[in-house]
């Protein structure tokens, strides 16, 4: 690593350097082998954040708030 205390990533006011997001990326991927997960194995990744409005499907409510099937 050349520049490990250089800023990698900022995202929402918070900045991240390659050293710290090289410690991210070691955590996770031993966690994966720790899983039984081995190179070649696909891995979904499912985000906290729900996607913009605009990429929603919106359905038909009942009056109780549930969706309606078609």
């Amino acid at each position: 690593m050349v520049r490990p205390d250089s800023v990698a990533v900022v995202f929402e006011g918070r900045s991240v350097t390659y050293r710290e997001f090289e410690v991210r990326v070691r955590k996770l991927a031993n966690a994966l082998r720790a899983s039984s997960v081995r190179h070649g194995d696909r891995v979904a990744y499912m985000a906290v954040q729900p996607p913009p409005p605009c990429w929603r499907r919106s359905s038909p409510r009942d009056r109780s708030g549930r969706p309606q099937s078609w």
